[in-house]
């Protein structure tokens, strides 16, 4: 299968915690990318075996400097979210106003239940165009 433009797969995983703050866990898909060009952003992502209850969104951390990102991520597509395996992304180009000069674009990752919490884990692929206009 071709597939192009989108990652090598990851294992990606999240905590036993289902807070929104404590809970959420971001991994970077690309490296550090300048913030002079991007205006908007489209995202692809490609699960496969997810488990139990994960809830997958796109998101991104921006730093003035290109070796330090820290910090919580900011979501993409507060409309967007994944929680079966397939492939999917958003409706477009999402418009973002980027404040700093670098950029990391992933995945953003939480547990989806309140009760019964455990480290649910899946493989995901990401593709990110941007657009400077």
């Amino acid at each position: 299968m071709v597939r192009k433009g989108l990652s090598p797969f990851l294992t990606v995983f999240t905590r036993a915690d289902h807070d929104t703050t404590t809970g959420v866990r971001f991994f970077p898909f690309t490296p550090p990318r300048s913030t002079a060009d991007v205006k908007a952003i489209r995202a692809l992502l490609d699960v496969m075996n997810i488990t139990g209850n994960m809830h997958i969104q796109f998101g991104y951390i921006q730093s003035d400097e290109s070796e330090i990102f820290a910090g919580p991520a900011t979501v993409l597509d507060a409309g967007y979210s994944r929680t079966t395996d397939g492939c999917s992304g958003t409706d477009g180009y999402i418009a973002v106003t980027l404040t700093k000069t670098w950029v990391v674009f992933g995945i953003i990752v939480r547990n989806n239940t309140n009760s019964n919490l455990r480290i649910e884990s899946a493989w995901a692929s990401t593709r990110f165009d941007t657009r400077a206009c």
